[in-house]
């Protein structure tokens, strides 16, 4: 299934994880009594790790592709992910996007960069 963020394709996705972040917790200790007290404090939202790769016809198409990840990741607006699976992750902002290594030579001559990504999920 193709992953998209705010409407853009991901291209191809080698693996893709959507985790929750720690919950966050006040931990306190008293002198003379014995345990702790945990606090509960909440929800810290998620994280989605992605390693992908932009595949493309030409090389203008293939920088056209990689300048709208960057531009998504410069935004630094919440949107919405879809994941490999097909699920929507609202609230959704792309922390980093990093190209990795060379152009390639593709199946049917086209082009391809892998990349890795994170996204964190406010929610």
């Amino acid at each position: 299934m193709p992953a998209f963020y705010n409407g853009v394709s991901l291209g191809f996705v080698f693996e893709m994880q959507v985790m929750a972040n720690p919950k966050g917790l006040q931990v306190n200790v008293y002198p003379g009594a014995d345990g702790l007290e945990v606090i509960d404090q909440g929800s810290r939202g998620g994280t989605t790790t992605l390693r992908a790769a932009l595949v493309a016809a030409s090389p203008q198409a293939l920088a056209a592709a990689e300048q709208s990840l960057r531009s998504l990741q410069v935004a630094g607006r919440a949107g919405t992910l879809v994941d490999d699976l097909g699920r929507s992750w609202p609230g959704v902002i792309l922390r980093q996007y990093r190209p990795q290594g060379r152009v390639c030579l593709a199946v049917n001559n086209y082009l391809a960069r892998k990349y890795d990504a994170e996204f964190l999920h406010v929610f």
